[in-house]
């Protein structure tokens, strides 16, 4: 259940950080701090219902970094 709430949460506030017009230094660092979340959260036994959710986090979680740090790249 709260594997779903994190996921949620975090896909929210990653939609309106996309969305937002001036892209910031800080929306870099939200997306690498909300990745290393992602894929520390893989490996929490209580938030894992099924293998899918592992795999599903250390992949979206590592996408989600490197977007991060490219985005760090081109605004500092």
């Amino acid at each position: 259940m709260w594997q779903a709430w994190v996921n949620g949460i975090l896909g929210i506030w990653l939609i309106i950080a996309a969305f937002l017009i001036g892209k910031k230094a800080w929306q870099g660092w939200t997306a690498v701090i909300f990745g290393i979340w992602l894929v520390i959260a893989a490996f929490i036994p209580s938030l894992q219902a099924h293998t899918g959710n592992l795999w599903n986090d250390l992949i979206v979680g590592i996408i989600i970094a490197i977007a991060g740090f490219g985005a760090l790249g081109k605004n500092g």
